[in-house]
């Protein structure tokens, strides 16, 4: 198969039909709407009404019926899972016909798909919700729920004064209201009847992120934004609860604690290339090894030690081939944890780490990490000894810039200054003096990491004497996801560590 494309297969729910998937493994930046904005840094696109799906839509679409393949001929199939009807034959799916969003319905028996082109629907904020879960549901009476676009009028761009006033402790944003959100995304839950194909909206304007049929009634079950007053740091400052809507109408909150609101979570997809092993590392840590031949690449991410990790422990590092590890350290954070607290915590876990994956590769170690595990491999590098160089990732690297609290940090730059100054790379650039290669999306909305903490980065580096590569990839946010970035990463992670993780290490940045 073309190393561009990527193939994954699952089951219906009953365990009798095979789907199988295939699409390109990353979605090029062409494909991405030039209409998406951000709102608190989460990515909207306006004509799906919601958040675009992170995995890129399949080209192909196939089921598994007896002994043969039957391809769904629709091609741009939105990548949010399919809806299996509970008694029928029946499979609901989304898919995109200019930029916007529409029903269709595969009737598995007789190998037919309607597809309704004058139907346009919305895929919500349901990306938020259970990885899988399609913005579609089949209703207890046979019709199919789906989220409804409420077309909103242009807000009034005419002028006027920008003015803002607080009062501290506190800290300041600049935040989109929750109206521009609604705005973009507000949706009404619209039942499609398959067989004359009108739609029937129910409910009210809801921020939607999870759909389904509600358990034991003739409702839908529906998670969605009850205000905007949330963890603006993790959640977008979005709070969620669940009610109950009915099929003629009506809502009906739900309590949050009723353990039929869990969202079930389908199992992680398997990561690419070869399984990982975990191997046994120091206290509070989990090491995920994949083997290969020459230096170690050492990715580093950071947790609460009260947080669960990851179910999947490993990531893409774009290094096929190599040895690669991937270190979850989970941190003690008390209220009033000091430099030398969690410097201690790192260098044990690194070295733990290094210690369990002694004779694995060459002997050679490159660090790395994204967001703040960029600052943990900074911090590695110039604290523990044997590492050879770095790669980060979307990281802030002067802290000062974040005085209110970062990360599990909750207190002030004026309350810990020490910490801050601990954790900002560029206030101890000069120690850097293995190489580092910087990596940064020129579109990077995260508050804490514009690209300038990169660019700043790179000048404090070289300015000390030190070694330094920036990359900065135009059109690439926080997280980088594109196919494009992918060539681009695969290049230039193995290039330095080709560089700086031989036996003889040569060359400049």
């Amino acid at each position: 198969m073309d190393a561009d494309l990527g193939r994954r297969t699952e089951h219906g729910p009953d365990g009798d039909v095979r789907v199988r998937y295939t699409a390109p493994a990353l979605p090029s930046i062409t494909s991405r709407n030039p209409r998406t904005i951000a709102w608190r840094g989460l990515l909207i696109d306006p004509d799906l009404a919601g958040a675009p799906p992170r995995r890129p839509g399949p080209d192909v679409v196939e089921f598994e019926l007896g002994d043969a393949w039957w391809r769904l001929p629709i091609t741009a199939v939105v990548p949010g899972g399919l809806a299996w009807h509970p008694e029928l034959s029946l499979v609901a799916g989304l898919a995109v016909l200019d930029r916007k969003a529409h029903p269709w319905v595969a009737d598995l028996r007789e190998r037919t798909v309607r597809f309704w082109s004058d139907v346009r629907v919305a895929v919500g904020l349901t990306e938020l919700g259970a990885p899988g879960r399609p913005p579609l549901a089949w209703s207890q009476d046979g019709r199919l729920a789906v989220l409804i676009p409420i077309e909103a009028p242009a807000p009034d761009r005419g002028w006027r004064p920008v003015v803002h006033e607080a009062t501290g402790p506190g800290y300041v944003t600049f935040d989109s209201e929750p109206s521009e959100l609604a705005r973009l995304a507000a949706t009404t839950i619209g039942l499609l009847d398959t067989a004359s194909g009108e739609v029937t909206a129910v409910g009210p304007p809801l921020l939607v992120r999870d759909l389904r049929p509600a358990a034991g009634g003739r409702g839908l079950r529906v998670d969605h934004v009850s205000d905007c007053s949330g963890d603006r740091a993790r959640f977008h400052g979005l709070r969620w609860t669940t009610s109950e809507v009915g099929l003629a109408g009506g809502v009906r909150r739900v309590d949050a604690t009723d353990p039929q609101t869990a969202r079930a979570q389908p199992p992680p997809a398997p990561a690419p290339g070869v399984p990982s092993t975990i191997i046994a590392g120091p206290a509070n840590t989990r090491v995920a090894f994949r083997p290969g031949t020459g230096p170690l690449f050492l990715w580093l991410r950071g947790f609460l030690i009260e947080e669960e990790l990851p179910a999947d422990p490993f990531v893409d590092l774009a290094v096929d081939g190599v040895p690669s590890a991937v270190l979850d350290i989970s941190f003690r954070w008390p209220s009033d944890v000091d430099a030398a607290e969690v410097d201690a915590q790192l260098v044990s876990a690194v070295c733990g780490a290094l210690d369990a994956l002694r004779g694995k590769h060459n002997g050679r170690v490159v660090v790395g990490g994204h967001s703040f595990g960029a600052t943990l491999a900074l911090r590695s590098l110039a604290k523990v000894p044997g590492l050879c160089a770095a790669v980060v990732h979307s990281g802030c690297y002067n802290r000062t810039l974040t005085p209110t609290g970062f990360q599990f940090e909750r207190r002030s730059f004026w309350e810990a200054p020490s910490l801050y100054d601990s954790l900002s790379a560029l206030r101890f650039a000069d120690r850097l003096n293995r190489p580092v290669l910087i990596v940064h999306g020129v579109a990077d909305l995260n508050p804490a990491t514009p690209p300038d903490q990169a660019v700043e980065l790179y000048r404090g580096i070289v300015a000390t004497g030190g070694t330094a590569r920036l990359v900065l990839l135009p059109d690439e946010g926080h997280n980088l996801r594109h196919h494009e970035t992918r060539k681009t990463l695969v290049a230039e992670h193995r290039e330095w560590l080709c560089r700086w993780g031989e036996d003889e290490p040569h060359g400049t940045a």
